[in-house]
């Protein structure tokens, strides 16, 4: 290779170990050249930690704010099945009777303060509340009625407030404390809400919709803030803050993810692509001090890491050839090292840990890239 023409030592660098003298030579002329660091391998079958088989269609997953109970749905009476994260083992069920059917659960949520859970059932316009007892078991509270299908629900930070978004596009606002409304019903969209999110001080609600809109709502006021963001070409399915509320992601059932500066409520950028499947969550994290990165899971079981700021993907952190099947829900710890995927007859529980994922493929120093080839064998 040394007697061959200069744009073969582009087209190998990627691919020479550092220690090599042609590497040492000829790296210094092309500051910007890719470094492969190691093979990039797929090791997203063994990072499943437990596989428990349902008895049913698991339609919807969350985990207690202590970060130990996984809480699934899906039993057609409305049941709720709780497991231990760490073990997989069942811990508790509810016994509702043929009389007692709520219908099929589509969405749960635990209290970020405690071990309450509230689900959504698909056939009733209402929601269902279970508060914990003693030795892990749970009882049911109360149940509170919509007038129409619930799609979604998400609780505020401190736990005080729950939003719920219907099939007849009405925002609801409940206070926790005493189960009755914050305030009438807040109107706006032209289709079922799908997706709902608290910024992080709790003082506004990102809600997205079928209609394809992103809408934003004061919180105390439930007024609408601006004009309805219009810039997706598919229903609305996942919203994420970032935890300065500096940047809303909305991404939807393309694929697409859109990146939001909350000052002017721009659009930042070009939209991110996730390429397979609609976008079922998205979920700010830090994976060093200083740099944002932005989770995103579609319904292949794919879970990416993006860059926020530039929008690249430094990490796949699990690949959903993996799964093997049809996802319905999605759910990520309190410390972002576990993601807990419902899928048709069971829930997986998987580390998505950056040590389990691996190091970036690629590193690179921040000049333009002019070259890029691939080995032989891909």
């Amino acid at each position: 290779i040394e007697k061959s023409t200069p744009h073969l030592y582009l087209s190998t660098l990627p691919w020479l170990p550092k220690g090599l003298k042609i590497s040492a030579a000829w790296m210094n002329s092309f500051p910007s050249t890719w470094i492969l660091q190691e093979p990039i391998q797929d090791n997203s079958a063994t990072r499943i930690l437990h596989n428990i088989h349902c008895q049913y269609d698991a339609t919807a997953v969350s985990v207690s704010h202590g970060g130990s109970i996984v809480a699934v749905g899906g039993d057609h009476r409305g049941n709720v099945h709780m497991y231990n994260i760490h073990t997989g083992n069942l811990v508790w069920e509810s016994q509702l009777t043929e009389g007692d059917n709520l219908g099929t659960i589509s969405k749960v949520a635990f209290s970020p303060t405690s071990d309450m859970l509230v689900c959504c059932h698909n056939a009733q316009s209402m929601i269902s509340v279970w508060r914990p007892a003693n030795n892990q078991t749970w009882t049911f509270q109360r149940q509170c009625d919509h007038g129409s299908a619930v799609c979604c629900l998400c609780f505020t930070r401190d736990g005080s407030l729950l939003a719920t978004g219907c099939q007849d596009g009405l925002l609801h606002l409940w206070d926790v404390q005493t189960w009755t409304p914050k305030q009438d019903p807040i109107a706006g969209h032209e289709g079922p809400i799908s997706c709902i999110a608290f910024s992080p001080n709790g003082m506004q609600i990102a809600t997205g919709s079928s209609d394809k809109m992103v809408r934003l709502w004061n919180a105390g006021t439930g007024k609408s803030i601006g004009t309805p963001m219009a810039c997706h070409e598919g229903v609305v399915g996942a919203l994420a803050w970032s935890p300065d509320g500096s940047t809303l992601a909305s991404g939807d059932e393309d694929g697409s993810i859109i990146l939001w500066e909350t000052e002017t409520w721009c659009k930042r950028g070009r939209s991110l692509e996730h390429k397979r499947g609609r976008i079922l969550f998205l979920a700010f994290t830090y994976a060093n001090a200083q740099e944002p990165f932005l989770l995103s899971f579609n319904g292949f079981s794919d879970i990416l890491l993006w860059n926020a700021v530039t929008g690249t993907i430094p990490r796949i952190l699990f690949n959903g050839d993996a799964i093997h099947s049809w996802t319905t829900d999605f759910f990520l710890t309190h410390g972002g090292t576990h993601g807990i995927i419902a899928t048709e007859d069971r829930v997986q529980i998987v580390d998505i840990s950056l040590n389990a994922a691996g190091n970036p493929s690629a590193s690179r120093q921040q000049q333009p890239v002019y070259s890029v080839e691939f080995s032989p064998d891909d």
